[in-house]
């Protein structure tokens, strides 16, 4: 790890970087800073100043990995740190440029879903701020083929899922946007659901569009990180969990409201896994929102900060995992995952997907509609401020 600057930088910088054992370089312009043999070697550039090198933020840029400060809990960063645009900085020699989305002429899906890749970190964005990062099945997809670009990026070694705006998601979307409807190409044998009627046509858009595709992104692999910040509720829970860690801003909660739907839980009920069987029935029996920091007492999420460090703080975790052997990485999550599933996961989660089947058919034969007596004023309720 090599902090790079034009001109020797101020003592108070240098102080700083010493205390964290980061050697310093002069060098005239970011090329320089690349042909570095630590920074060619190890793609660990701190940052470049390429102004007066008194470190005050002038042209400073970072183009690269953030300074390894050991335990999380520690974490400071330099200016600027996870604040760059990385099509503004010359990509080093044999290193592919990758665009703002991961659509390409063939799947284009109006920016819903937005993917760069800087230096081996990989950002997916969803990118429905003002429906509060909803899902409906074009957003799906589009997250899907982001992860699959991802998985086949042999540069990217770990991915950042966030949500734009206040909110990392509110959950599957109820309105006429929903696109329940709709045909997509599909990424499993199941039969498209359109046309067909009752369970069969739930069950087979569940199976692929909720479950199906988590699973898929949970078996990916690659690392991932999960940022959230705001609301993560109802389906926005399944994406989070789809995800090896989970990094919360002090202001995100959690919760679920489909018991009040006359239905156990989301399409992919991990809650057990994710809470433990008491916290998640009180999650479950009342409704109520998780703050973040009871989340990471119940080992749910990893790690709480403030809301304007968190994607700094889920990229600086990122870029350490990224120092690891990809094979060693892949098959320490294999292994997890694979202990998970013998601890019941897998069947477990198939179980209760049976359940949510059985009470979608119940409310349409009984009230007339899959959702029973709840509706979206529930998820509105949740999403207010005052809610409990």
């Amino acid at each position: 790890m090599t902090a790079c600057f034009k001109e020797q930088p101020s003592h108070e910088w240098v102080a700083r970087f010493r205390t964290q054992d980061v050697p310093i370089a002069l060098v005239q312009n970011v090329a320089e800073a690349v042909a570095v043999p630590t920074v060619e070697r190890r793609n660990m550039i701190v940052s470049v100043d390429l102004g007066d090198g008194d470190g005050d933020g002038e042209a400073t840029r970072m183009v690269g990995n953030p300074i390894k400060t050991g335990a999380p809990e520690r974490f400071t960063a330099p200016p600027h740190l996870g604040q760059h645009n990385d099509g503004q900085l010359p990509h080093p020699p044999n290193r592919p440029r990758y665009g703002a989305t991961c659509m390409n002429d063939d799947h284009r899906t109006d920016d819903l879903v937005l993917y760069e890749q800087s230096y081996g970190i990989a950002t997916i964005t969803l990118n429905r701020p003002e429906v509060c990062n909803a899902q409906n099945g074009k957003l799906l997809y589009a997250l899907d083929r982001a992860f699959q670009q991802f998985a086949y990026d042999d540069d990217a070694k770990v991915a950042v899922l966030a949500g734009k705006g206040p909110h990392f998601s509110s959950g599957h979307d109820w309105c006429p946007t929903g696109d329940r409807d709709t045909s997509f190409d599909r990424v499993s044998l199941w039969w498209d659901h359109v046309g067909k009627e009752g369970a069969e046509n739930r069950f087979a858009r569940e199976s692929e569009l909720y479950v199906g595709l988590c699973r898929r992104w949970r078996d990916l692999p690659k690392p991932t990180i999960a940022a959230v910040q705001g609301a993560c509720i109802m389906g926005g829970l399944m994406l989070a969990w789809s995800c090896d860690l989970i990094v919360a801003s002090e202001d995100a909660y959690f919760a679920d409201v489909a018991v009040d739907f006359g239905i156990p839980g989301v399409e992919l009920f991990a809650h057990p896994w994710e809470l433990g069987s008491r916290r998640a029935k009180e999650f479950l029996f009342t409704a109520d929102r998780l703050p973040a920091a009871d989340a990471h007492a119940a080992g749910m999420v990893n790690h709480v900060v403030p809301a304007d460090e968190l994607m700094v703080f889920a990229r600086t975790l990122a870029a350490r995992i990224a120092e690891r052997p990809r094979i060693g990485l892949a098959l320490a999550k294999q292994a997890v995952n694979q202990c998970d599933d013998l601890m019941g996961y897998r069947s477990g989660t198939d179980s209760v997907f049976g359940l949510h089947q059985l009470a979608h058919a119940h409310n349409s034969e009984v009230i007339g509609h899959m959702n029973g007596p709840g509706s979206t004023e529930l998820v509105k309720k949740t999403l207010a401020k005052n809610s409990r």
